[in-house]
């Protein structure tokens, strides 16, 4: 235990979500996740504290370590989960708060996001993120006509930001008939295959 105590990097607990009464304890130490529970009840307070530990290598490519990062995401939500997932995979980046994180995207190259967007499912979904391509846009291009602001809303930011990169926008119908003509084509790609495609757009 002393051990445990020395090792601890991260702690926290409280009671489950309503109506819930249980009490939840967890512990990261420098080799494993140590998960306590403790359910209450008006039927019988006699039920003992529950403990599971896990090693990290478990907690990320075992089942059992699948359910409790479940569990993690239960009681605690994502942000703590993602914490936990940053400390153990040693990978901050995927699991930053998704403000920061599109902070930081939304400098880097063109090229870099779409690579970046290849690595892991996390950082897919935030680099084709409306809110990253809102940011991409006003960068790159800085005047956001009106006619082009409401069919971004409609369609995405990111399809407004290649149409203009490709062409400049002229009116509402052009842009509509290119989102037409690219939805037509993503429904038959997968996610990988759309960035490689989009890729050389942005190389231009």
């Amino acid at each position: 235990m002393k051990t445990a105590i020395r090792d601890k990097i991260f702690e926290t607990s409280g009671v489950g979500q309503a109506p819930s009464k249980d009490f939840f304890h967890l512990t990261v130490t420098r080799e494993s996740i140590i998960w306590r529970s403790w359910r209450i009840t008006l039927r019988s307070n006699k039920s003992l504290p529950g403990e599971t530990t896990h090693s990290w290598d478990e907690f990320v490519n075992n089942s059992k370590g699948t359910r409790l990062q479940g569990e993690i995401r239960r009681v605690f939500g994502v942000e703590t989960l993602n914490i936990v997932l940053a400390m153990v995979t040693q990978t901050w980046l995927p699991y930053l708060k998704s403000d920061i994180l599109t902070e930081i995207l939304v400098r880097l190259d063109l090229r870099d996001i779409i690579r970046l967007a290849q690595v892991c499912r996390a950082l897919y979904n935030a680099c084709v993120s409306d809110i990253l391509w809102q940011k991409l846009y006003v960068k790159h291009f800085v005047i956001v006509p009106s006619d082009v602001r409401s069919v971004a809303e409609e369609f995405g930011w990111k399809k407004a930001f290649v149409v203009n990169l490709q062409k400049p926008v002229q009116t509402v119908r052009a842009l509509r008939k290119v989102h037409t003509k690219l939805q037509e084509e993503s429904s038959r790609k997968t996610p990988k295959e759309e960035g490689k495609r989009v890729g050389p757009l942005m190389s231009n």
